[in-house]
C-alpha cells in the first residue's frame, strides 16, 4: 500500500513539470498598416516550445493580413530570461535574391546568428530553433517587428503598444 501511494505522490509531481515543457501561446494583432510592397501586417503570432528527441524546439509562426510576397523582414524579439529587456532576437526574411530564412542571435551579436528551419506559405512564415540557443529559464515572451523595406518609418509592431506576447 505504501508503495502504491510513493508511486502516485511520484506521478504527480512529475506529470506536471513535464507538462510545462511544452506550451503554447498565441497573440493577435490588428490591421493597422498601410499596404506598401510586400511589407507584412500581422495579424496573428503563435510561440510553442515543445520536447523533441534531442532537447526541445521553439518555432515562432505569424500570419499576416495579406499574402506573403518576395521581399519582406520581420524580427522577432525574445524575452526568455524574466528580465525587462530583450535577451535574443530571432529574424524571417524573405530577401528575394539575397535569399530567405530565419536564425537566432543573442541581443547585440548580430555576427552569432544560428540558422533555424524557415517555412513560408501563402500568408504565413515561420522559424523553428532549438530552445537551448536562447538559454531560457522561464517561458519564453515574445514581440513582433515588421520593418518596411520600401518607405521609411513605416513599422508593424505586434502587439500594438509595445507589450508582449505570452
Amino acid at each position: 500500500m505504501k508503495r502504491l501511494i510513493l508511486a502516485a505522490m511520484f506521478v504527480s509531481l512529475v506529470l506536471p513539470a513535464e507538462s510545462a515543457l511544452a506550451y503554447e501561446d498565441s497573440g493577435f494583432d490588428p490591421d493597422d498598416r498601410r499596404v506598401v510592397g510586400y511589407d507584412p501586417d500581422i495579424r496573428s503570432t503563435v510561440r510553442t516550445v515543445w520536447r523533441t528527441g534531442s532537447g526541445r524546439a521553439l518555432r515562432v509562426s505569424f500570419r499576416a493580413y495579406e499574402r506573403l510576397g518576395i521581399y519582406w523582414f520581420v524580427t522577432v524579439l525574445l524575452d526568455a530570461r524574466g528580465g525587462p529587456k530583450v535577451d535574443h532576437v530571432m529574424g524571417l526574411s524573405n530577401a528575394d535574391q539575397s535569399g530567405k530564412g530565419c536564425g537566432v542571435y543573442p541581443r547585440g551579436h548580430r555576427k552569432e546568428v544560428v540558422q533555424g528551419g524557415f517555412l513560408q506559405r501563402g500568408d504565413m512564415a515561420r522559424c523553428r530553433v532549438p530552445t537551448s540557443l536562447v538559454h531560457a529559464t522561464k517561458r519564453i515572451r515574445w514581440k513582433l517587428r515588421s520593418p518596411s523595406g520600401y518607405v521609411h518609418n513605416n513599422v508593424d509592431i505586434a502587439p500594438n503598444g509595445g507589450g508582449w506576447f505570452g
